[in-house]
């Protein structure tokens, strides 16, 4: 069957315009972060064509949306070429943070977990304790052993 020469014209078009057009992905660095209270840290959003990357915005686990070069009301916040710095942490802050290119319409999802560090200073104490108290154990039960030995071995000399 003998299709003209537009059809391959266009079908090459369409597979180079895939491949090396719009469709390339929007990604995120990382995909997801655990970082403690006060801490920073930042989302990087970019296509790997890079014309693209002049309207990337972000929108925060709260909904607020950063457009490019824009601050969070707190100043917590800033979107500079795609890439979300965040600083002072807080627990509230843990949720869905989604980079958007308005321009092909596409969203990337990053995931961010604040967390509190837990004290293990109560638990170092309780171990160290029980530590410290089978180790007196232990000299105890070694002096008794001897003690023991040395009176058997008394009663065994006469």
């Amino acid at each position: 069957m003998n299709r003209p020469n537009w059809f391959y014209i266009l079908y090459l078009t369409v597979i180079q315009f895939t491949i090396y057009g719009v469709c390339e992905e929007l990604s995120v660095s990382p995909i997801a972060q655990a970082l403690r209270v006060h801490e920073s840290g930042i989302f990087e959003c970019s296509f790997e064509n890079s014309s693209y990357n002049s309207d990337l915005r972000w929108i925060l686990f709260d909904g607020t949306v950063l457009l490019n070069g824009n601050t969070s009301e707190d100043g917590r916040f800033i979107n500079e070429d795609g890439i979300l710095k965040m600083t002072n942490l807080t627990i509230p802050d843990s949720g869905e943070y989604n980079c958007v290119n308005v321009e092909v319409n596409t969203t990337v999802t990053a995931h961010l977990k604040v967390y509190i560090m837990p004290s293990y200073l109560l638990e170092g104490s309780i171990v160290l304790a029980i530590n410290g108290v089978l180790f007196i154990l232990f000299i105890y039960s070694m002096i008794k052993t001897y003690r023991e030995q040395n009176i058997k071995d008394r009663m065994h000399a006469f």
